[in-house]
């Protein structure tokens, strides 16, 4: 396997690409992502690794310009799995989850038909995940006191 690209950020909040020997934008960072690149976002001050903060405002960013994807009830579901000490089960859930949903959505030669099938199939399933993780979330918090069931 390849050494991850180093990309430095600097206390101006600015990302530094050390192969391209250039400045890079978060729309950079997300083309690094698509092209399955792998990199390590390093501060530059500090040598502190801030690669999933950055992958977080790819994300952020996204969200917000990009057309949203999560609900504002599965993020309030998400963050409450942080406090219900289930952040590994929650991790673990979603990284399958969305790993099957992908691979269903590969470019491949599907029909129209078979495409809407699996787009209505891959909907319910992922409503199924997240009730799943809320039920899961909700039963975590009423034996911890922190969520009402």
């Amino acid at each position: 396997m390849t050494e991850p690209r180093i990309i430095k950020k600097y206390p101006n909040r600015r990302l530094y690409d050390t192969v391209l020997s250039r400045y890079i934008t978060l729309g950079d960072v997300r083309a690094l992502v698509h092209q399955h690149l792998p990199f390590r976002v390093i501060e530059q001050r500090s040598g502190r690794d801030l690669t999933r903060s950055v992958m977080l405002q790819v994300i952020a960013e996204q969200e917000q310009h990009g057309g949203a994807i999560l609900s504002e009830e599965f993020l309030a579901q998400l963050i409450c799995s942080y406090d219900a000490g289930s952040a590994d089960l929650t991790s673990s859930y979603l990284e399958q989850a969305l790993r099957l949903y992908l691979e269903q959505h590969k470019p491949a030669a599907h029909s129209i038909d078979d495409t809407g099938r699996l787009a209505t199939g891959n909907h319910e399933r992922w409503q199924q995940v997240q009730e799943q993780i809320y039920r899961t979330l909700q039963a975590a918090g009423a034996d911890a006191g922190k969520i009402p069931a």
